[in-house]
């Protein structure tokens, strides 16, 4: 079985235009519950005080972030995502 690649992945989430941020914000939630790490946007999954845990965390929220940013124009990037966890930015 092939595995499935980042921009494969989000190809058919709409772009965050800023006129349909409802639509957006579904498309992106159900693909971040399909990969286990909707927890870094709700904030149910917590930075874990072992250095393991916390390296996990880590890894995961910035696969969540890069969902994000790949699915955002560009434009609205200076004015919204300015954080270094993904739960600050949705």
């Amino acid at each position: 079985m092939a595995t499935e690649n980042a921009s494969s992945a989000h190809s058919h989430i709409e772009k965050l235009r800023g006129d349909n941020f409802n639509t957006w914000r579904f498309q992106i939630g159900i693909l971040l519950k399909s990969r286990g790490i909707y927890g870094h946007i709700d904030g149910s999954t917590v930075r874990g005080e072992k250095p393991e845990e916390q390296s996990k965390w880590d890894i995961n929220d910035h696969k969540a972030q890069n969902f994000i940013v790949a699915t955002v124009e560009k434009k609205h990037f200076n004015t919204s995502y300015d954080s270094r966890y993904c739960k600050a930015n949705v």
